[in-house]
């Protein structure tokens, strides 16, 4: 029940100040309340003690083939990441000296 209190009076003082801000774009709006709960959630998750110990032992009852998919896979991130930053520093470094 407090819970659902708090989400009525954040709600209302986003109300308030909504109104003093003008026009807003309710795209905008969306996209930072989304955030904002989705922040949330993984917070909570993150420290929640039920779901460590839920993840882990998940982790440990995968197969091999699946933990090396995972490192092939952030392996493959981490190069395409690396790539798109040097391609950036290529393009900034031609763009100043011209």
């Amino acid at each position: 029940m407090q819970v659902l209190r708090f989400i009525f009076f954040l709600g209302a003082a986003a109300f308030a100040l909504w109104r003093f801000a003008g026009q807003v774009n309710v795209g905008a709006f969306w996209g930072v309340a989304m955030t904002v709960l989705g922040l949330a959630i993984a917070v909570i998750l993150v420290f929640s003690k039920p779901f460590a110990r839920e993840f882990s032992a998940a982790r440990e009852r995968r197969p091999a083939y699946k933990k090396y998919l995972l490192h092939a896979f952030t392996l493959m991130i981490v190069v395409v990441a690396g790539a798109a930053a040097l391609i950036d520093v290529l393009a900034f470094y031609q763009m100043i000296s011209k």
